[in-house]
């Protein structure tokens, strides 16, 4: 099965639109951040997505938009985004040159083909089912993370590379509101999810 991984990643990079829209800047630094993927191939996912009339990218740190209502974007039109032609978008990819002569080289086409043909498209079926708007529903009733409790007064907060005393520091915005407060960049604390800090 060949469904790269710019597929989950461009979906991610949808929700993370979708979420922070309107509150945040959401740059590929911003979408690196929270898909774990390195920006540059985030770039290049939003540049498919763009192309395929999903997303809108302002110039230099304008961040990205939905070009079209969440309940119209599929999880089918996503992965025609990523998988711009025909070829990328086989899910099974067969063997280039059976042998004629053969008896099973000459009908493994015959034999194989309908039971593929019909997984490719029972998968193009499901996806369409799945709109962006679905997910971000089930996004919002997700539970918090076991072992630790919600705490609604906390400040969300998103990072943000300033100067400090010469030093790169991360500075955290709290959203929507509360206090502003810095820490080093090697570190990362999710507080929407209520993550431990790591390394990044």
């Amino acid at each position: 099965m060949k469904v790269s991984v710019r597929f989950t990643a461009a979906v991610h990079t949808l929700l993370c639109i979708h979420f922070f829209e309107g509150a945040e800047r959401v740059t590929s630094e911003f979408i690196s951040g929270s898909t774990g993927v390195n920006a540059v191939i985030i770039r290049k996912v939003l540049l498919q997505l763009q192309k395929a009339g999903l997303v809108e990218t302002a110039p230099g740190v304008g961040g990205s938009h939905l070009a079209q209502p969440a309940d119209k974007i599929t999880l089918l039109d996503v992965y025609k985004a990523i998988n711009d032609n025909d070829e990328e978008r086989i899910v099974f990819s067969f063997h280039p040159e059976p042998n004629p002569l053969c008896p099973v080289g000459r009908n493994i086409h015959r034999l194989l083909d309908p039971a593929l043909n019909s997984a490719q498209t029972a998968l193009e079926m499901e996806l369409e089912k799945t709109t962006l708007k679905g997910l971000a529903a089930q996004l919002k009733t997700a539970p918090e993370p076991s072992g630790r409790k919600h705490e609604p007064s906390r400040a969300q907060t998103i990072p943000d590379k300033v100067s400090i005393g010469g030093k790169s520091q991360v500075q955290r915005h709290d959203h929507p509101r509360g206090r502003r407060r810095t820490e080093n960049p090697a570190t990362f604390l999710d507080e929407r999810a209520g993550d431990r800090p790591r390394k990044r």
